[in-house]
Formats: C-alpha cells, sequence, structure tokens
C-alpha cells in the first residue's frame, strides 16, 4: 500500500517534519508550509539524510512571502532552502509557485499536488 501525506500550512510544515523522521508515508505534499516557524530549517538541515523513494511537493502562493507579517514574510527563502537541501540529498522533490496568498484556491491547489505526485503512475 502506497500512503500520501498532504498539508497546507502548518500541517504543511508537520508533512515534512514526519516525512524526514520514518517512512510511514511514500508521497508527501506540503502546501503553504509554515517553514518559516522559528529554528525548523535548521532542525531540517540537522537531520541524518533520509533514503526516500517516493516523491515531494511543495507549493507557495506568489504573494506569501509579501506578507505584512515579518516573520511569514521568509516562507520563500525558507521553502528554497528546504529545497535545496533535499535535493542535495537526492531526494525527488517538485516546487510550483502559483498565484495568491497563503488561503487562495485550497482545491485547485490540491489538484496540482495530486496530479504532480501521481501523474507518472495515473495517467489523466
Amino acid at each position: 500500500m502506497e500512503r500520501t501525506l498532504v498539508g497546507v500550512s502548518m500541517s504543511g510544515l508537520f508533512t515534512l517534519w514526519q516525512w524526514l523522521l520514518c517512512n510511514t508515508f511514500r508521497n508527501i505534499a506540503s502546501l503553504s508550509g509554515s517553514f518559516w516557524y522559528e529554528g525548523f530549517v535548521d532542525w531540517v538541515k540537522k537531520q541524518p539524510i533520509p533514503k526516500k523513494t517516493g516523491k515531494g511537493y511543495f507549493l507557495l502562493g506568489d504573494q506569501e512571502s509579501k506578507s505584512k507579517v515579518k516573520v511569514f514574510s521568509a516562507v520563500g527563502t525558507d521553502t528554497q532552502e528546504i529545497l535545496t537541501w533535499l535535493k542535495a540529498a537526492g531526494i525527488d522533490v517538485e516546487f510550483q509557485s502559483v498565484p495568491g496568498n497563503h488561503y487562495s484556491d485550497p482545491i485547485p491547489r490540491l489538484d496540482k499536488a495530486f496530479t504532480a505526485l501521481y501523474s507518472d503512475t495515473h495517467p489523466e
């Protein structure tokens, strides 16, 4: 059985946290993951490099880094730093930037995530 974990915002952070700690889920999708959370990027980079056969999908709205809340505005650079670390570890990841802010278009964003994760195994 193949399992995929999907999370949005803080649960998007949780998907990556869980994926790095165990192999319960083969794939993850983190939509607008709260990677700005203090200390999270450093924690990720201190983890042992995991062996992953699945895929990680990450999505951010193009307005999220423009938040008036200073701590939230780091989400774009924090996400890119995490993606760079994952790619260097040989993990299959995909990133998409889409129009909108943190709360925009949830259903189309989920559709993008599942299409990215399963387009190779489940033709449209």
